[in-house]
């Protein structure tokens, strides 16, 4: 399930399911519907319903307070876990049949110059103690199994990563290259369109992408903040 690659990469494959996606289907609505509760909780305080659903001096002000407890945690685990939600809606598979690849990179801190004084050695201690026990940190991401010409390849941190059937794990992209003169000779009239269309699709283009999101996205991502979470709490 989970491959180390020799750079430090954890590598776990997922695979869509479609009992995971009706889940996460009814996660979403959920969380629309605690929303439009609050707002019927809030417009019933104000006699907006005749007869009214609960009693506006007691009953109103309990009920609106456990769903807005009750809304205020859901939201605030799905912002804490929103980089890793869609993989708890996927299956866990090996790495050859994956459609995603969970990669983390390890962010192991390194000191360079220790001083006399001991500071350095107390901001060790002091960031062991916060961190959590076990927990590996590091950048994350899911990213997906794009197949090209029979290969596997996933980019990460805008490196490609072909999944190699010996070592089965996704490794980087290489190309054999000449060790010596006379192999660099025998390469001199050119590579062939089949070699050619290879390389690319192993190493891939000589460039960066930079990935620009679409301005509904990016409004997502604004409001699915914790500063954000507790304004729109807080106007409830």
């Amino acid at each position: 399930m989970q491959i180390e690659a020799s750079e430090g990469i954890l590598q776990t494959g997922f695979s869509n399911s479609f009992l995971g996606t009706f889940v996460f289907g009814c996660v979403v609505v959920a969380s629309l519907a605690l929303n439009a509760l609050l707002i019927v909780i809030i417009a019933d305080y104000y006699g907006r319903f005749d007869p009214p659903l609960f009693d506006a001096s007691e009953d109103n002000a309990v009920v609106f307070i456990v769903v807005w407890v009750i809304t205020s945690i859901w939201f605030v685990t799905i912002v804490a876990l929103q980089d890793r939600i869609y993989n708890f809606f996927r299956l866990r598979v090996t790495l050859d049949k994956c459609e995603f690849v969970y990669m983390l990179k390890r962010d192991d801190t390194q000191v360079l110059l220790a001083d006399r004084s001991g500071v350095s050695d107390f901001v060790a201690k002091v960031e062991g103690f916060f961190t959590s026990k076990g927990k590996l940190s590091g950048y994350r991401t899911t990213v997906p199994v794009v197949k090209v010409d029979g290969l596997r390849i996933v980019e990460f941190q805008h490196l490609r990563y072909v999944y190699e059937e010996s070592e089965q794990r996704f490794v980087p992209g290489a190309v054999a290259l000449g060790h010596t003169y006379e192999d660099i000779g025998h390469e001199s009239s050119g590579l062939s369109d089949s070699e050619a269309k290879h390389r690319i699709n192993t190493v891939g283009l000589n460039s960066v992408d930079v990935e620009m999101p679409s301005l509904p996205l990016s409004i997502a991502r604004e409001f699915f903040t914790l500063f954000y979470i507790y304004q729109i709490m807080c106007y409830y």
